[in-house]
C-alpha cells in the first residue's frame, strides 16, 4: 500500500489533485467494497447478542406507535384529525424520522468509532460513512416489512405514488447523512456536539410533523413548515399512503439542496478530519 503523508499544507493548494482523489475514493471499488463488509460486521455484531435479535430493529416504532395511537383514542392528547389511520400516520412518520435520526448522527459515530484505526491506516473516511449508511438502509428495510404488513392491516394497497416513495427515503437519508458530515470534523474535537444532537433530536420531533398533524396557520406552523426535514416526511407519506402530496413543490427544492449539502460535507470531512484525528489520537 502507496504510504500517505500528511502535512500542515492544505490540501486545497491543489484542488485538482484534492478533487481527483477525493471522487475516486468516493466512487470507487475498494471504497465500496470496503463499506459493505464494514455495513455487514457491524450489523451481525449489534444484534447476534440479542435475544430478540434483529426485532428490535422495529420493536421502538412499534411501541411508540401503539403508545401513541391509544392516547389519541382515549382523548388523552390531540394530535390532530388525520386522513389515514392515526396508526399508520405515526407509524411511517416515526420510522422516516428515525430514519433520519440515524442518518445524523452515523458519519461521526463511525468516524469516531474508528478513530484509532484512521490514525494509523489510510483507510477511506468514505467507506466508514457508507458503511453506516448501509446499516441505516438495512433496519429501514426491516422497518418497511413493518409498514407493509400494517398497511395490509388496514386495507392500503399501494398507489402508483408509491414509486416515488424510495426518492424519499433515500432523500432524507442523504438529508441526515449531509447535516451528519458538516457536524462531523467538530464533532471529532468536542464531545460537546454528540451529546447535542440527542437533545436536538428532541426538539426537533416537536417542531416536526412526525406524530400530529401540520397546523395551517399561526407561529407555530411557520415554524414547522420553515423545518426543512418537514417537507421530506409530509411527501414521503403522503406518496407512501396514496394522500395528495401538500408540500411536493418544498419537497424538490430541500432535495436538490440536500445535493449540495452531502458534496460539500463530504469535501469537508475530506479535507479537515486527517487533523482532527490526528489531534484526538495524540
Amino acid at each position: 500500500m502507496k504510504p500517505v503523508v500528511y502535512t500542515a499544507v492544505s490540501s486545497l493548494r491543489h484542488p485538482g489533485a484534492f478533487l481527483r482523489t477525493f471522487f475516486g475514493d468516493l466512487f470507487g471499488r475498494r471504497t465500496w467494497y470496503l463499506a459493505t463488509q464494514l455495513a455487514r460486521r457491524n450489523i451481525t455484531a449489534t444484534y447476534r447478542r440479542a435475544f430478540l435479535g434483529y426485532v428490535w430493529a422495529v420493536l421502538p416504532a412499534v411501541a411508540l406507535a401503539l403508545g401513541l395511537s391509544l392516547a389519541a383514542k382515549n382523548q388523552i392528547v390531540q394530535f390532530g384529525q388525520t386522513s389515514i389511520s392515526y396508526t399508520v400516520y405515526v407509524l411511517i412518520g416515526f420510522v422516516l424520522w428515525q430514519t433520519f435520526i440515524d442518518a445524523l448522527t452515523g458519519p461521526m459515530n463511525a468516524l469516531s468509532e474508528s478513530r484509532n484505526i484512521l490514525a494509523r491506516i489510510n483507510v477511506p473516511k468514505e467507506a466508514l460513512i457508507l458503511g453506516k449508511v448501509g446499516e441505516i438502509l438495512f433496519g429501514l428495510g426491516a422497518k418497511a416489512i413493518l409498514v407493509a404488513v400494517v398497511l395490509a392491516w388496514y386495507g392500503m394497497g399501494p398507489s402508483w405514488q408509491a414509486l416515488l416513495v424510495p426518492v424519499g427515503v433515500i432523500t432524507i437519508v442523504a438529508l441526515g447523512t449531509a447535516l451528519g458530515l458538516i457536524l462531523t470534523p467538530v464533532g471529532l474535537l468536542y464531545d460537546d456536539v454528540r451529546r447535542m444532537v440527542p437533545l436536538a433530536a428532541q426538539v426537533g420531533l416537536i417542531i416536526t410533523p412526525v406524530v400530529f398533524v401540520p397546523p395551517s396557520s399561526g407561529t407555530f406552523s411557520s415554524i414547522v413548515m420553515a423545518n426543512p426535514i418537514t417537507p421530506l416526511i409530509v411527501t414521503t407519506r403522503d406518496w407512501l399512503t396514496g394522500q395528495p402530496a401538500i408540500l411536493h413543490s418544498d419537497f424538490w427544492v430541500i432535495t436538490g439542496c440536500t445535493l449540495f449539502l452531502l458534496i460539500v460535507g463530504f469535501l469537508g470531512v475530506r479535507l479537515v478530519a486527517p487533523f482532527a484525528i490526528e489531534r484526538i489520537s495524540s
